[in-house]
């Protein structure tokens, strides 16, 4: 069963998400997510659902000024511009981009792209001297040339000049020529990627040629976000600011009005262009356009993003499946070949440096992903000759692989990339050390946390939130990717019924049940797993995400099922009251008085009119409120009938400490005077109706009141009335099995004859009132029945005492109890108890 460790749940406003699902007309599970995603109110939702495409001034990017300058002089004097890009996705799109930019200015730009087995990544001394020997130019670099000094600084001794754009993170020694990067000055989209960079400068030309506006891109750029979009998906870079909204706006143009290089990849790859997504770019074309630069020549992939012919695109695109197909029988081979080697280290060491004679270099990238993927940690892979080892890496977000890359700097001939991939060259005999080095850095870096799996879901989610206005509520938040991850949700407490696999034997399908409410759910890969189809009928705590499919004519929600948690309950027994409970009221206490009995007294209250909150009542759905509300980490109070019986049975569903509860504290009927001094109040909190009623300055310090349990009295609506009024968040979650229990407990406890047999019975065996009373306590705690309060004892004495039978020697007659003004009185409100815990 593919599980993960643990989760993390980071807090968040309930208020910022319910102003966001309010003004914004979405359900609140949408606002939740977008509230814990860190967006404070309803207008920064709006702008990030919606961009306005005003985007920062090309001229804030260091370099962009003198770079246009420069390309303009060349564009004037007609004189050679040659674009050198590189041989990923990334690097395709930007030379793409580059060269379809400046043919708009009349320009006939030549491109080159270094291959990754004849030139190596990069600019190289070699390059650099064939290109030379054209004569001389502008040399552009796209996504590639800021850690090489030398090799640019030669190229301008051959006589050319040289624009550097790039976006990888910097060396200690810069190229001597003009630098367009996001992160040499304040840049406030610093993680653009190759393609992003070439696009500012493009943009620069645009503002200085044609006028246009320095905030919006121009007319002619925005029909070439195609071209951004894929390259920013490729590159995993975050989709935030600028890239989120080029990649909005490009993957519209790829499914409306794809140019005919893309609408090709798209049919060899069996895509809908209706449905384009940044999965369709991350998972289908982008492995088909980086497979001949790992294979082979990325010349493929650019001339399919050129050409304006649609044969010539669709012969193209054929050509890269079948390479595709090709690189995946590679990949395949070197996977079962490090994992062997991985799955043979005991113990597991921090990081991963795995190495071999054989190994394709333009795949191990690849395959280094999915050990990361496997493992949690990073890796590194090495494909090996006699003399040398080429190799990439791939780190998981606790570990900065440059940093680990530099440490052992001596060591390698060559390296560059980002945080979490890398490119790196060494000779074999530097490897074994390089490998020591490494994972000393790694050791001295992660811990064991670091290396443990963890899941951080957006929001815990109800069967009643598992519907086709949620998911497309949730589909607006698109495009997913680096910095905006798909929507991660948490059920607790689901099901799996008619669980099977799919025809290939892979994947999972079942009914997913949650609250009661089933939906269709699947989960990729999960079926390889034999324990996975064994858990139907099993209680599980599952990570999902929740999409619409979308098939012929038929729309519905569906359920994408990823992990399975294995939790420890608190359990039922580890919290509630007992008789050992320290915090318990004397039951010989005297009565309190009328104002402690009932604060609201003098509140006029009519019940007529309902009561006010966040009507939930009668869904089905209140454990997984509970957890909702208490995952937004705001101080909570959960109100019920009896918290003897609810407190152990919550505990039991739900994980209340990995939700972040701080700690669960109780105050109830049995001890409402010694209880509140000792309540934490960032604790969770149960109380049962009484005891909020009676020490109702407990609630007023929490953000949330979540009825579990009807109220079933005037001051306690009367107490709902005031908490909302004072900005707390009501929460109804009641329904008819809540009512009926609450109706027994009302039957059990309430009416005084419940107390008055038992109390009777002892005094006539010869106990005296004190020892009578005392025993009648003990045999509810042992009998695990409703305990009795003081209250409820000493109105019982007076009632048997008020028709003579509190001696010992009394004899019980027909008594008629209608002539005892308490007991009518008590029995009356026993019966109003139960009609409004009905009623409300």
């Amino acid at each position: 069963m593919r599980t993960a460790s643990s989760w993390r749940i980071r807090p968040f406003s309930w208020q910022v998400a319910e102003q966001i699902a309010r003004e914004l007309n979405l359900p609140l599970l949408a606002g939740v997510v977008m509230a814990r995603r860190g967006l404070t109110d309803a207008r920064q939702a709006r702008a990030f659902l919606e961009p306005d495409g005003i985007i920062p001034s090309p001229f804030l990017m260091h370099g962009v000024e003198e770079a246009v300058e420069k390309t303009i002089a060349y564009l004037e004097s007609g004189q050679r511009i040659v674009i050198y890009g590189d041989y990923d996705v990334d690097g395709i799109s930007a030379t793409a981009l580059a060269v379809q930019g400046l043919q708009a200015f009349g320009a006939d730009p030549e491109w080159f792209l270094p291959s990754r087995f004849g030139h190596g990544y990069g600019l190289s001394r070699t390059t650099v001297e064939e290109l030379a020997a054209g004569g001389p130019g502008l040399l552009i670099t796209v996504d590639c040339g800021v850690n090489y000094p030398d090799e640019v600084q030669l190229a301008m001794s051959l006589g050319m000049d040289v624009i550097v754009t790039d976006h990888h993170t910097l060396g200690e020694v810069l190229p001597p020529t003009i630098i367009v990067h996001p992160r040499l000055d304040d840049y406030p989209g610093s993680d653009l990627c190759g393609v992003g960079v070439a696009l500012k400068l493009l943009h620069g030309l645009h503002v200085r040629l044609e006028g246009a506006a320095e905030d919006r891109l121009p007319a002619g750029l925005l029909a070439v976000l195609d071209l951004v979009a894929l390259g920013t998906v490729a590159d995993v870079v975050p989709l935030a600011g600028e890239n989120r909204y080029y990649v909005k706006e490009g993957l519209k143009r790829i499914g409306w009005n794809p140019r005919p290089g893309i609408k090709a990849l798209l049919q060899v790859a069996n895509c809908v262009p209706e449905s384009v997504n940044t999965g369709t770019v991350a998972f289908r074309l982008a492995p088909r356009l980086n497979a001949p630069g790992r294979l082979d020549s990325p010349d493929l992939p650019l001339q399919l993003m050129l050409t304006e012919d649609p044969v010539t695109a669709q012969t193209i695109a054929q050509r890269l499946d079948q390479i595709n197909r090709e690189r995946q029988e590679v990949e395949a081979a070197i996977l079962r070949d490090a994992l062997s080697q991985a799955e043979s280290l005991d113990p597991m060491p921090p990081a991963l440096v795995l190495g071999a004679e054989g190994w394709h270099e333009g795949v191990v990238g690849i395959v280094a992903s999915r050990l990361v993927e496997r493992f949690h940690r990073p890796v590194i892979l090495l494909a090996m000759d006699q003399e040398r080892a080429r190799g990439s890496g791939r780190s998981i977000p606790q570990y900065n692989l440059m940093s680990g890359l530099t440490a052992s700097a001596d060591l390698l001939t060559v390296f560059g990339g980002h945080k979490q991939a890398a490119g790196l060259t060494l000779t074999r005999t530097n490897v074994d050390r390089f490998r020591e080095t490494f994972l000393e850095h790694a050791a001295s870096v992660l811990t064991e946390s670091d290396l443990t799996p963890t899941f951080s879901p957006d929001a815990v989610v109800s069967g009643s939130d598992l519907t086709i206005e949620c998911a497309e509520a949730l589909e607006l938040l698109a495009p997913f990717g680096a910095g905006n991850p798909a929507v991660r949700l948490l059920a607790l407490g689901a099901g799996m019924e008619n669980v099977a696999s799919t025809r290939n034997g892979d994947h999972l399908r079942c009914n997913f049940v949650l609250d009661g409410v089933r939906t269709r759910g699947i989960g990729f890969g999960l079926a390889k797993d034999p324990k996975m189809l064994a858990l139907e009928g099993e209680r599980l705590h599952a990570g999902l995400r929740l999409e619409i499919n979308r098939w012929r004519s038929t729309v519905r929600s569906e359920v994408i099922l990823n992990s399975f948690f294995a939790v420890d309950s608190v359990g039922e027994k580890a919290l509630g009251c007992s008789p050992e409970c320290p915090y318990l009221d004397d039951v010989s206490a005297s009565p309190p008085c009328l104002h402690c009995a009932n604060p609201f007294v003098d509140t006029h209250v009519d019940v007529e009119c309902g009561v006010p909150g966040r009507d939930l009542r009668g869904e089905g759905r209140q454990f997984s409120t509970i957890a909702q509300v208490i995952s937004s980490g705001e101080p909570v109070a959960i109100v019920v009938c009896s918290v003897a019986h609810r407190l152990g049975q919550v505990a039991a569903m739900i994980p209340l400490r990995e939700l972040g509860a701080t700690g669960v504290d109780c105050v109830s009927r049995l001890c409402w005077r010694t209880r509140p001094a000792g309540v934490r109040e960032d604790a969770l909190l149960f109380v049962d109706w009484t005891a909020a009623v009676r020490s109702h300055e407990l609630i007023r310090h929490r953000r949330h009141l979540i009825a579990l349990d009807p109220p079933y009295h005037r001051n306690h609506v009367a107490l709902l009335k005031e908490y909302a009024d004072t900005g707390g968040s009501v929460h109804l979650c009641y329904g008819e099995p809540e009512c009926e229990f609450t109706e027994r407990f009302l039957k059990a406890s309430a009416h005084p004859r419940v107390w008055m047999v038992p109390l009777y019975r002892a005094i006539r065996s010869g106990m005296s009132i004190a020892q009578a009373m005392k025993q009648v306590t003990e045999q509810a705690w042992e009998e695990r029945a409703i305990p009795p309060t003081g209250e409820d004892l000493q109105r019982a004495r007076r009632i048997l005492e008020a028709i003579d039978l509190t001696s010992g020697r009394a004899e019980k007659e027909d008594c008629d109890l209608s002539l005892v003004e308490e007991y009518v009185a008590a029995a009356a409100d026993c019966d109003e108890a139960v009609r409004l815990c009905r009623m409300l």
